[in-house]
């Protein structure tokens, strides 16, 4: 009698475009799954808004449009205090040049790409926006973390060393301790339920000004960078991190006919969900 395989230990998370990061090794197929996750920039929108994922638990479209969409990422942040000063300007293909450019100094190039592309896919009403902001002076700090079951979990607060024109981060370093510098954390739980983030990653990105925390961006799902896993947890996998929390968070019973990833919900056996910290009730865009 042939021995029955023993479950693969990676289940939980359908990580989308698992095989397409340069900075994350190839994930394998989950033997179940409760929920998709976006594990690339480009696989933001796609998570949120293709019919695949329908049946598992995933960013809402409202939360990957803020994380993707500069203007809507500001809107739903007017009210937290974290934004820079900013404003809105019709966006385009084209060359920005200051008062005065000479030899190149003072201008811009702007391009479309994929990314742009992509929103106008998704939301042309937001691709044609994007936003002016302050320079901003201070330390500059990187907060990565998931949300699963509206509970948020941490990775190792890091401080960015930037090239000079900030062109480049250069080199992370942890913070002292894990909770990282004063209030960052609770900044950030700020955000992230001002922007409606649930069952997915984030990395978001700060400076620590003379007014307090400023939120450079955040988007829905983890960092992108060389050796980012060996400094965001000390067991060099974030990704197995987040996928035992899914499990912990979700009690699933797999539908026979379909083992792989449309799991049947038990929902007499849904772990309630612990309390969260923070102010307000997650708010949506409109």
């Amino acid at each position: 009698m042939k021995r029955k395989q023993p479950i693969a230990e990676r289940n939980g998370v359908v990580w989308v475009g698992r095989n397409d990061s340069r900075f994350w090794p190839s994930q394998p197929e989950p033997a179940w799954a409760a929920v998709a996750m976006p594990l690339t920039e480009a696989s933001v929108l796609r998570t949120a808004f293709d019919p695949k994922y329908a049946h598992l638990r995933r960013l809402s479209k409202n939360a990957a449009l803020a994380c993707t969409s500069r203007l809507a990422q500001r809107v739903a942040l007017a009210s937290t205090g974290f934004n820079p000063r900013w404003q809105p300007y019709p966006w385009q293909p084209g060359v920005v040049k200051a008062p005065v450019s000479v030899e190149n100094i003072g201008v811009g190039y702007l391009r479309a790409n994929w990314y742009t592309r992509n929103l106008a896919r998704h939301a042309p009403e937001l691709a044609g926006w994007g936003v002016v902001e302050e320079w901003l002076e201070g330390e500059a700090w990187e907060q990565d973390g998931y949300v699963v079951n509206e509970r948020l979990g941490w990775f190792w607060p890091l401080q960015q060393y930037w090239t000079q024109n900030r062109a480049k981060i250069r080199k992370y370093k942890r913070a002292r301790s894990f909770s990282g510098p004063s209030e960052l954390r609770d900044a950030t739980a700020e955000v992230v339920r001002a922007l409606g983030l649930s069952d997915a990653c984030f990395c978001s990105e700060w400076r620590l000004t003379k007014r307090g925390w400023k939120l450079i961006e955040i988007q829905a799902r983890l960092g992108q960078d060389e050796g980012l896993p060996a400094l965001l947890t000390d067991t060099a996998d974030p990704l197995l991190i987040v996928e035992r929390a899914v499990c912990d968070a979700y009690r699933i019973e797999r539908a026979p006919e379909s083992p792989l990833l449309r799991p049947t919900l038990c929902r007499d056996n849904i772990l309630p969900p612990p309390a969260f910290s923070g102010k307000d009730e997650a708010a949506e865009l409109e």
